[in-house]
């Protein structure tokens, strides 16, 4: 943003994860001869790495579409990062499932405890 005297003091310098990501988001798409401005723009949002629509039917080549990580919304780009980080959340992600799915089973058989057993029909 340029001011009368020059740039605004208060905006804050580019990220250097996000320049990372950028730059191995255009190798990536160099060796697999992916324009950055492909898709259908304004109907979805782009991603910050690479530059293509998030929208679930842009894949890759390889099948591979951008996913939203957790509820901060992280995007997982498959130019710009690795599969080993997207296989990382999700393993963690299960396991806090099966946590959870425990914890309601657990909680269900302790509050069914003081019921008995039905008895069975002659």
């Amino acid at each position: 943003m340029q001011f009368r005297l020059g740039v605004c003091p208060d905006k804050p310098g580019e990220d250097p994860a996000l320049v990372k990501r950028r730059q191995a988001a255009a190798i990536r798409m160099a060796e697999l001869g992916v324009q950055p401005n492909q898709g259908t723009c304004g109907k979805t949002r782009l991603c910050q790495a690479c530059g293509l629509p998030r929208a679930a039917e842009n894949l890759t080549p390889d099948g591979k579409a951008h996913r939203v990580l957790g509820h901060d919304n992280n995007i997982w780009c498959p130019y710009a990062d690795d599969e080993s980080s997207l296989s990382s959340y999700l393993a963690e992600k299960q396991e806090k499932q099966r946590a959870a799915w425990r914890a309601q089973n657990k909680a269900r058989r302790e509050r069914n405890d003081h019921l008995e057993p039905l008895a069975k029909r002659p």
